[in-house]
């Protein structure tokens, strides 16, 4: 399988977080290996991950990608990176959202 790849995977075991795509916590996860393209990682439920979401690299960074789940299997689950994003400014917009369906007293 490996000769299909278009990237070269790196095995890691670092701790990240599962964020819903306004910047909630779904769930802590765990990066089992990663590449340019994508990732594998491990939860407790990959039924509790969405389609689409937000894969944080710590809990303290503001760096993240954009995910789309190409399989899952039990704990894992393969993902591939759509884009870049800046958590902070998704938090910003999802508070501004947030804001504004609030109505003023």
């Amino acid at each position: 399988m490996s000769e299909l790849r278009k990237h070269r995977r790196v095995e890691l075991s670092y701790g990240a977080r599962v964020l819903s795509p306004e910047a909630d916590l779904i769930c802590d996860c765990a990066i089992l290996d990663v590449s340019q393209g994508g990732a594998r990682i491990a939860v407790l439920a990959a039924e509790m991950v969405p389609d689409e979401f937000l894969l944080a690299f710590s809990a303290s960074s503001d760096v993240s990608r954009r995910c789309k789940v190409a399989w899952r299997r039990d704990e894992e689950i393969g993902v591939i990176f759509a884009k870049a994003v800046d958590t902070v400014a998704a938090l910003r917009s999802a508070r501004r959202a947030r804001l504004l369906e609030t109505p003023c007293p």
